[in-house]
């Protein structure tokens, strides 16, 4: 249902991307979404549940999508339709910081530039040191 939904909308033209959130959990998911151009982020969560768990469990099945901002109505819309549970999380920002709040508690601020360079430093530090 998800995946269908998905390319329903690519073809819409209503997503602008889309990237699963597995491997890392949804802070890796939305630190790799902002990697390529350096964007920012605000997102805002009001779970129970532990912020570690929230930031970093890796759950199938579950995707972060962007949308033009004057798309955003329309996506939320178009997934409720196709009973796919949706709901606005944040949004990209003019700067490079990426900031996170888990019950109005800011649990992540980094840098996104940073954060991409120790992703992408990682593997070759551990083999070669």
């Amino acid at each position: 249902m998800l995946q269908k939904a998905l390319v329903e909308a690519v073809h819409l033209g209503l997503l602008k991307s889309a990237h699963d959130v597995s491997e890392g959990g949804i802070a890796v998911c939305l630190l790799e979404c902002a990697f390529p151009k350096e964007l920012g982020f605000v997102v805002e969560f009001e779970e129970e549940i532990r912020s570690d768990l929230l930031l970093f469990g890796e759950e199938p099945t579950r995707v972060v999508v962007t949308a033009p901002p004057h798309l955003a109505q329309e996506l939320l819309a178009f997934f409720r339709e196709r009973l796919v549970p949706a709901r606005l999380i944040g949004e990209v920002t003019g700067s490079s910081t990426a900031i996170v709040y888990h019950n109005a508690k800011q649990v992540l601020n980094v840098e996104v530039r940073r954060c991409k360079e120790i992703y992408e430093s990682a593997l070759e530090k551990a083999l070669f040191r």
